[in-house]
């Protein structure tokens, strides 16, 4: 008895002294709710090269979203040589250099997600953000990760954490702890081999967290995350998020990436390439990991009408909703402005996963009226954004 207590007790006092940390420049979101553990949550997730306090690339982006209730992992990787519209700046920035901007100096996490949001249309939850240096320190407490590599990858600028260059031949390869910064990094073939590199190493390191080694270092991998990664998942979260992806199997792994012909290439500022979005193809892109069929199957008619006095606002929002699995039927103009996001529905016990999905799009400033929508309508949802949505 006293063996057991004396195994067990790094493991009480790792996860009782456990504490996530957020990025320095993020103050907290004021109401922010606990994740139930049984709605779709989507994650950023994010990995910079950082040079200094002063100098953050970002050289990895993409979306993790876990589905409890089908049993899904799905993994969206973004090109950081985007550029996108950044809310609250009114102004393109390039993904890759968002975090340097000096206009977002003090609120750099937010506006990154802010961006991506826009990008891609979808609402996130929460951030996962660590360099490479850190993802290294957490790296080495999980097994190596294998996959089928269907080309020989030697490119000369990637190395271990050693300094040691590496290279791996065509066929079924082994990536080592000391070589995980360094396959992700490898950029020998391009966007789209990169970025479909990145997604299948994560689905096979998802895969893989159900290991006695990962068991085994689980004080270890705490103290790591702690020291190394920045977030705003709580702890409670984190814990349900860990049993969640500890169950996941490889074949309920969703894999995607924004394409090379998602993307218009345009002139190149500085060091790096750039590109416009095509978002109608990116939607096409990441449809199988984010459309939400549970949403879809409430078949609830929604219609979006545009009283914030901010042009386009109506299509943006109809977008999300629709990349989400919502049925958009009808976009418009509202007759006059209005202050609060306000939704009609007569039934809303009839949509309670598509109301979730509304809810987590126009956040804290939505309000649902009392009486019934005036204007001729068809849909069972009418959505009027008022001028709250841009708090």
């Amino acid at each position: 008895m006293l063996l057991l207590i004396l195994a067990f007790a790094p493991y009480v006092k790792a996860f009782y002294d456990f504490s996530p940390k957020r990025e320095v420049s993020d103050k907290g979101e004021p109401g922010q709710v606990e994740w139930n553990g049984v709605n779709r949550i989507i994650t950023l997730i994010v990995g910079i090269d950082q040079f200094s306090d002063e100098h953050r690339f970002v050289d990895a982006i993409g979306l993790l979203v876990v589905d409890p209730q089908r049993s899904e992992l799905g993994i969206f990787m973004i090109s950081p040589d985007i550029e996108v519209y950044v809310p609250g700046l009114n102004k393109n920035s390039n993904l890759r250099t968002i975090l340097n901007n000096k206009d977002s100096k003090g609120n750099e996490i937010e506006i990154l997600v802010r961006s991506v949001e826009s990008l891609m249309a979808v609402k996130i939850d929460r951030y996962l953000l660590t360099n490479t240096k850190g993802f290294s320190e957490v790296g080495r407490y999980f097994d190596p990760v294998s996959l089928d590599l269907r080309y020989d990858l030697n490119d000369e600028d990637v190395s271990d954490t050693k300094g040691r260059n590496i290279s791996w031949g065509k066929g079924r390869i082994t990536i080592y702890q000391d070589q995980f910064v360094g396959f992700l990094a490898a950029n020998e073939y391009g966007n789209d081999s990169q970025l479909a590199r990145q997604s299948r190493f994560l689905a096979e390191f998802a895969a893989n967290l159900d290991s006695l080694r990962t068991l085994a270092n689980i004080p270890q991998i705490l103290q790591a995350i702690e020291d190394n990664v920045y977030t705003n998942i709580s702890k409670n979260e984190f814990f349900t998020l860990a049993r969640h992806l500890w169950a996941i199997r490889r074949d309920q792994v969703k894999l995607a990436y924004t394409q090379s012909a998602s993307l218009l290439p345009l002139e190149s500022k500085g060091l790096y390439s750039r590109y416009s979005p095509l978002t109608e193809s990116i939607d096409r892109d990441m449809s199988s990991i984010m459309f939400n069929f549970n949403l879809a199957k409430e078949q609830a008619r929604i219609e979006v009408f545009n009283a914030s006095g901010i042009r386009g606002m109506a299509n943006s929002r109809a977008r999300w909703i629709t990349n989400s699995g919502g049925r958009v039927v009808q976009i418009g103009n509202a007759r006059n402005i209005t202050e609060q996001t306000t939704v009609y529905v007569a039934n809303p016990e009839k949509y309670p996963v598509t109301i979730f999905e509304i809810e987590r799009i126009f956040g804290k400033n939505l309000v649902y009226a009392t009486s019934p929508y005036e204007e001729k309508h068809i849909g069972d949802i009418i959505i009027v954004i008022g001028e709250s949505v841009v708090r």
